[in-house]
């Protein structure tokens, strides 16, 4: 008996698929940025994200979407070529709920089992992953860690779970924004901070800090992207002392309060990078108790009669905002590739990295006169 050829059923089973996926990429997705937002915001550079949440919900139903695509076309023709096109919509649907099932229980599973990496072995999760600290030791000291409230340690390694206690639960209608990660939230009276949107000091505070660089004729030390080689720090802050420096200036992603003390062996300044999105607290503090600046994410500072303008350089927003104030200077980070350049007037300089760079580099920048040296930082 010949089979009854169903092409509207496969047709139908094809546009399900598609919207299986969205659904798919739209659920795991917001449990996803529910869990840790942070991930987005500092591996994907979400930092100008408003609702981060509802940003990452929407990212995985275009996703889903996209695959599915693709997906819908391998699941149709593979029914098709099966029962020869003659199966029935109802049927095909089944199979189809149980490829989505099996889709959440393999999703559940890897999460699961990244929890249980973290527990298991934190030293390797904080090395190995991309936006967590280095060590174990700041996987840690975490608030929401083992140490301070008595739950597992994974808890406190978990990106942001400090924002939650902070500024109340993550969630829907609720999602932590850039603004939370602001550093004047936890300024103290010993820490001088520039609000994200007040870009350069008053004059009494340039006059205090001129002050301590010898009445700001000075060497000016640039680093950028330390990402917590404590060692490698101390041996690049120590060359340009050697070498002249009185003043230094990060350019962001220290990912560590110990880069800090090491910053404070001269007066210094550092902006926040992509990564430093779960430490912004922790970094604000250490700048308090070492002396040393926060520019919160980016900022002027004027030294030796020019202004100079610091932003990682992760995002636009903040480069155009510290361009907009005409500096003689803005220094940045992010790319781990040193360069000098000049565009629309203004003198563009990228230290170099101390981590995951083919050559570990710092700048050496005598302000008055612009001459520039970049230092190789020795293993």
């Amino acid at each position: 008996m010949r089979r009854q050829v169903r092409p509207f059923a496969l047709a139908g089973i094809a546009v399900a698929g598609v919207l299986a996926s969205g659904i798919l990429g739209g659920t795991t997705n917001a449990i996803n940025g529910w869990i840790s937002p942070t991930y987005f915001i500092t591996i994907l550079h979400w930092q100008g994200v408003e609702d981060v949440w509802r940003a990452s919900m929407a990212q995985g139903i275009f996703e889903g979407l996209l695959f599915g695509v693709f997906f819908s076309l391998v699941f149709t023709v593979a029914t098709g070529i099966i029962t020869r096109a003659s199966c029935s919509f109802g049927f095909a649907f089944t199979h189809l709920l149980g490829v989505l099932g099996g889709a959440y229980v393999c999703w559940a599973f890897g999460g699961a089992a990244g929890v249980g990496l973290a527990i298991l072995s934190p030293d390797f999760y904080c090395r190995t992953f991309m936006g967590f600290p280095a060590s174990s030791d700041q996987c840690a000291v975490m608030p929401g860690s083992a140490v301070q409230s008595g739950v597992p340690s994974w808890v406190g390694s978990y990106p942001l779970w400090w924002a939650w206690l902070f500024s109340g639960p993550i969630g829907p209608g609720n999602s932590p924004s850039r603004e939370m990660l602001n550093p004047a939230k936890y300024q103290t009276a010993s820490t001088m901070l520039i609000p994200r949107r007040s870009l350069s000091y008053s004059a009494a505070v340039v006059a205090e800090l001129c002050h301590s660089v010898n009445g700001c004729g000075m060497h000016l030390g640039i680093l950028a992207d330390t990402h917590d080689e404590l060692a490698r720090t101390r041996r690049a802050v120590a060359l340009l002392r050697a070498e002249g420096a009185e003043a230094l200036i990060h350019c962001g992603d220290l990912a560590s309060p110990p880069i800090v003390e090491v910053l404070a062996a001269l007066p210094s300044w550092f902006a926040f990078g992509n990564h430093d999105s779960d430490m912004v607290p922790h970094l604000v503090r250490a700048a308090a108790e070492f002396g040393v600046v926060c520019l919160g994410w980016s900022g002027v500072v004027e030294l030796a009669g020019k202004r100079v303008g610091v932003a990682h350089g992760h995002m636009r927003e903040d480069m155009r905002s510290v361009l907009a104030t005409q500096p003689d200077y803005l220094l940045s980070g992010h790319s781990h590739i040193a360069s000098d350049s000049v565009v629309a007037e203004v003198r563009r300089i990228n230290p170099g990295a101390l981590h995951r760079a083919d050559e570990f580099t710092v700048a050496l920048l005598e302000v008055e006169v612009g001459e520039i040296q970049f230092l190789r930082v020795p293993e």
